[in-house]
């Protein structure tokens, strides 16, 4: 098994999905990028796995700061406009849903994830529920936005080898032109 991702991409990759678990952007990007770099399914497999763990270690940290730090954290939180704009919907949505939203928010509503783990522990939301939804909801999160960055990656460059074939064609046309012309115009003389 060859590995075509180096070792620096995945770690690139484990900190931006377990920082866009706290709330900073960029894992799902990144998740895409490295899935359309994955040359085979082992390494596509590599992806996925790297890309779990980061994002559930990444929602248990932000419910675990959210559970311990309630008062001073919920003032911090509420300048940053993701959260602001995020923190009521989800309260609510926690309240009547529970595991079935914080599952959800992990790959299906992502705007909410990180909002979704702080306010789960804001509210002390059971814990085990918690991790159950995150690991079912993540894994769906890291293999939907992995095998798509690797199906996007097989596509441009069957693409790319289709363009160089048909320059290639054109090319070696061009040439054979060229080469009769000249032919037939040395034939004349």
């Amino acid at each position: 098994m060859i590995i075509s991702i180096s070792l620096w991409k995945l770690l690139l990759l484990f900190l931006e999905v377990c920082a866009s678990s706290l709330g900073f952007p960029g894992g799902m990007v990144t998740m895409i990028a490295l899935g359309s770099l994955s040359q085979n399914i082992s390494t596509l497999y590599i992806v996925i796995l790297v890309a779990f763990i980061g994002a559930v270690l990444g929602d248990i940290i932000a419910y675990s700061i959210g559970r311990r730090l309630s008062e001073p954290l919920l003032a911090r939180l509420r300048t940053f406009a993701f959260f602001k704009k995020n923190e009521e919907k989800s309260k609510n949505l926690l309240n009547k849903y529970g595991f079935f939203i914080i599952f959800l928010s992990r790959f299906a509503i992502i705007n909410l994830c990180a909002v979704m783990s702080y306010v789960a522990g804001l509210e002390k939301f059971n814990r085990k529920k918690f991790i159950s939804a995150v690991i079912f909801g993540e894994f769906l999160y890291a293999f939907i936005y992995s095998v798509i960055g690797y199906a996007i990656g097989s596509v441009i460059n069957n693409l790319l080898n289709t363009i160089n074939y048909v320059v290639a064609s054109i090319i070696v046309l061009f040439i054979l032109v060229y080469l009769i012309r000249y032919l037939l115009g040395r034939k004349k003389k």
